[in-house]
């Protein structure tokens, strides 16, 4: 699978002034406009992040199983939980760029059959990197992932001790994710002692397979920030795994299902909004939260806010949105289906691909 790694260039001066001019635009419109508006898109970029919080690996094409792109979130860095705060949920906590923000420097490979291999990123240059040969007969610690259970696979002491220098933390270990035949061997006897029911199954996840998003939404974002400090965002900060161009602003909560042209076994149905947390406020060029404006948070805020949207969105939608409505939101958490008799052979997306918005 050809890879190359995240562009580090902002998003296209052109992008932006086309988002602007759909503002404009959409203003003038009435509340039929998603009637009319252009319900087509492709596949601009394919982005998978093999472990949780760090860096993504550009793609230009990933098999699609019902976890998703192929790989995605199957490592994930924990630290230790002190005994008494461990409460059920395990020896060992995933960490994420909320807590660790030098995370984003973290740049892995691909995974293979061999392993990964793990490059120390700041500012373009590469300061460090170790290759961590995959190891299938470690420790496995249970772990709780957004409340629920997941099972990891100890990958040693080399790479441990890599990330706790790295990241500037003691500590830090690197877990593999487990077949799907010894998750639930584990789980049913597990759960139970994190305090959980059987978890959905997925790796590292958060509750959804997938994050999709518009390079439009985030341009219209960008338009909004003040220069200073938008000029160093892009889509990136959203950490989304399908980027769809073509379409307009936010067009992707307005559907409930995206339909590919040239495969139609495959379909990627909307769940719901992302409700975003503090991690976009991190730049994952230089590993440093922005404590200061804390943007693009406040932009957010102001015209992004459940309250504000709700009306827009698909109907699907507006019930998770009501419930959070002083939440912000960006990006569509989704997940694939498959047409009857399609999971047994590999289903593929490309870059370029055409989708229709239903």
């Amino acid at each position: 699978m050809p890879t190359r790694y995240l562009s580090l260039a902002p998003l296209a001066a052109l992008g932006a002034a086309g988002a602007v001019l759909y503002v404009i635009r959409a203003s003038k419109k009435d509340k039929s406009v998603e009637a009319r508006e252009p319900t087509v898109a492709r596949i601009d970029q394919l982005i998978v992040y093999p472990i949780k919080s760090a860096a993504g690996v550009q793609v230009d094409h990933s098999e699609v199983t019902w976890k998703g792109l192929k790989h995605d979130r199957s490592y994930c860095i924990v630290v230790p939980v002190e005994e008494s705060q461990q409460g059920g949920r395990g020896e060992y906590r995933p960490l994420s760029q909320a807590m660790a923000p030098r995370m984003s420097l973290i740049h892995p490979s691909l995974p293979n059959s061999e392993g990964i291999t793990l490059s120390f990123v700041q500012a373009g240059e590469t300061s460090s990197s170790i290759h961590v040969p995959l190891v299938t007969d470690g420790k496995r610690f249970a772990i709780v992932v957004w409340d629920n259970p997941a099972v990891g696979m100890d990958q040693g002491d080399p790479v441990a001790e890599w990330l706790s220098m790295q990241l500037e933390i003691p500590g830090t270990r690197l877990l593999k994710s487990v077949d799907d035949d010894e998750l639930t061997r584990y789980l049913s006897t597990k759960a139970r002692d994190l305090g959980h029911q059987y978890g959905h199954g997925l790796d590292f996840h958060y509750n959804f397979p997938l994050d999709v998003l518009s390079r439009a939404s985030a341009a219209q974002l960008i338009c909004r920030v003040p220069v200073d400090v938008g000029r160093t965002m892009d889509h990136r900060r959203f950490r989304s795994n399908i980027l769809l161009d073509g379409c307009p602003p936010f067009a992707e909560e307005r559907y409930s299902t995206i339909k590919f042209q040239d495969n139609p076994s495959l379909s990627i149905e909307f769940d719901r909004l992302c409700d975003r947390c503090s991690i976009p406020s991190v730049d994952p060029d230089t590993g440093v939260m922005d404590t200061k404006t804390k943007e693009p948070y406040p932009t957010l805020l102001k015209y992004r806010r459940g309250n504000l949207i709700k009306d827009n969105c698909h109907p699907r939608h507006r019930q998770f949105i009501t419930k959070h409505n002083k939440s912000v939101f960006m990006a569509v958490h989704a997940t694939p289906r498959f047409a009857e008799g399609a999971s047994s052979c590999p289903v593929v997306v490309r870059v370029g691909d055409v989708v229709h918005f239903v």
